[in-house]
């Protein structure tokens, strides 16, 4: 049990201007956090606006701007900046005290399974605990709007010891551009999320990870010297090694997050697009405990 390790949260020089992190202050901002499972964030108060990227139940979001159904705001967890719904938000901090680190799991109307669900959270939705009670066996925790099952849930300081293990229970998962979570992700965000159930926050685009994430490892023609948590990066894509030749990531060819050798996909990106640029090391796998798997 840790605090997260905020390390790899300084915003690059180079990106400091950047709209996904330019915010003009004027007075201090209004603490709110996200009430709706997963929020979308926008570049524009406007529902046809681009998609940057998501906010998950019970994550913070400091408010600085309000346009009719619309906040403008920055959200703490990895100073990303945009607009979201109002409806989706709740005035003041979450305090939390549990997060979910299982892909996703219900709220119930009442602690019983037979119940009606209010709504389906996913991994690293916040919540507030209220104390718990039994039925059948099952033990429920009591949160604002309902039930959820206890085994779901960990203690927020609670995180995982290897970030490529929480990637590997996601195979199979669908990829959705902007997306940060089990119901759908895409490439930074699964390399996101993975280290944050693992305890090391990072910044959420993969330029932004590129540039700030460990240490560079050099990159030859073989492909060699890769190891396990390596993290690898393409201009606008990225994946994360689960040995020294298995790439796995969430993509757009497969439209899933997928298992496969690094160099087959080097190959088939590099027919698109590039070949990859550059390999980043974090300086460890996890902050939790050894042994603790998803």
């Amino acid at each position: 049990m840790t605090d997260i390790d905020k390390r790899y949260l300084n915003i690059p020089e180079t990106l400091k201007d950047d709209r996904r992190f330019a915010l003009v202050q004027e007075g201090e901002g209004a603490l709110h956090h996200v009430v709706a499972p997963v929020c979308a964030l926008y570049a524009k108060p406007e529902d046809r606006a681009d998609v940057d990227t998501q906010l998950i139940v019970g994550e913070d979001f400091v408010v600085y701007q309000e346009e009719a159904d619309w906040a403008f705001g920055i959200a703490p967890r990895d100073h990303y900046v945009g607009w979201v719904r109002k409806s989706h938000l709740k005035e003041g901090a979450s305090n939390a005290t549990h997060h979910v680190v299982y892909h996703g799991t219900f709220i119930y109307s009442k602690a019983d399974l037979k119940s009606r669900p209010v709504m389906k959270i996913p991994m690293g939705a916040r919540l507030t605990t209220k104390g718990e009670e039994e039925t059948r066996g099952t033990i429920y925790n009591k949160v604002e709007n309902g039930w959820v099952v206890k085994g779901h849930l960990r203690p927020t300081d609670y995180f995982f010891s290897d970030f490529v293990s929480v990637g590997e229970t996601t195979i199979g998962m669908t990829y959705l551009w902007a997306g940060r979570s089990p119901f759908g992700i895409d490439c930074s965000g699964l390399v996101q999320l993975c280290m944050q159930m693992a305890g090391i926050a990072v910044l959420r685009d993969s330029d932004m990870q590129e540039a700030t994430i460990g240490e560079d490892i050099p990159l030859d023609d073989e492909l060699s010297g890769l190891q396990r948590g390596d993290l690898i990066y393409w201009p606008g894509h990225c994946g994360m090694m689960r040995d020294e030749k298995t790439l796995l990531h969430a993509n757009g060819h497969t439209m899933t997050v997928a298992s496969e050798p690094l160099a087959e996909a080097v190959e088939r990106i590099a027919y698109l697009y590039e070949k990859p640029r550059a390999v980043r090391r974090p300086a460890l796998l996890g902050v939790g405990e050894p042994g603790q798997s998803v």
